[in-house]
């Protein structure tokens, strides 16, 4: 069995699945929807779910720890939902005259596109509430970092990923690059 977190997450990722699929018929259709293609959304929708959740699974999405995404985790979430839109894609165009009749293919780029920014963006929310509520509680040790910009981006990457309770306030290192910042933090010389 699924543990529950799991199963969470599983479930969650089958109804953005849906509903970024649902609303590009929306907007595709300046939200009115044409007889023929509810009937193509009907029966493109399962069709979808399963197909993106298999191919998430395959590029193993789901394993990834959320509180730590990163432009890896978010190329992953890219590559999936593009061969699974690319996959779906291919299956209306090759049963659009028997099974799909009707149904505008600019519908599934928009859904790739809706699919790859909503389920991206949970994740790098959950990150952003995860990182604002460890700035939030007790009190920080105020940090200046000596070092070049190199090696300070690294640290600041280091510190970020440890839970620990720091306050970076600036950094100090050989002046070419001062009145700038880097992650969010002032160069100061």
């Amino acid at each position: 069995l699924f543990p529950a977190k799991t199963f969470f997450v599983f479930l969650t990722t089958a109804m953005t699945v849906a509903i970024s699929l649902v609303i590009a018929f929306y907007l595709r259709f300046d939200f009115e929807f044409p007889p023929d293609e509810i009937l193509s959304l009907e029966k493109v929708l399962p069709i979808a779910i399963i197909l993106k959740l298999v191919i998430f699974s395959l590029f193993r999405i789901y394993s990834g720890m959320w509180r730590y995404v990163s432009i890896y985790d978010l190329v992953q979430i890219f590559l999936a939902n593009f061969v699974s839109s690319f996959m779906l894609f291919f299956i209306v165009v090759t049963w659009q005259q028997e099974y799909f009749s009707g149904m505008s293919r600019s519908v599934i780029v928009l859904d790739f596109l809706i699919c790859f920014f909503a389920i991206s963006g949970k994740r790098v929310l959950v990150r952003i509430l995860r990182e604002t509520a460890e700035k939030n509680t007790g009190k920080a040790v105020r940090t200046l970092i000596i070092g070049s910009s190199g090696q300070a981006n690294t640290l600041i990457h280091a510190f970020s990923m440890n839970p620990g309770r720091r306050e970076i306030i600036g950094i100090l290192n050989d002046g070419k690059e001062s009145g700038v910042s880097l992650r969010g933090v002032p160069l100061l010389g």
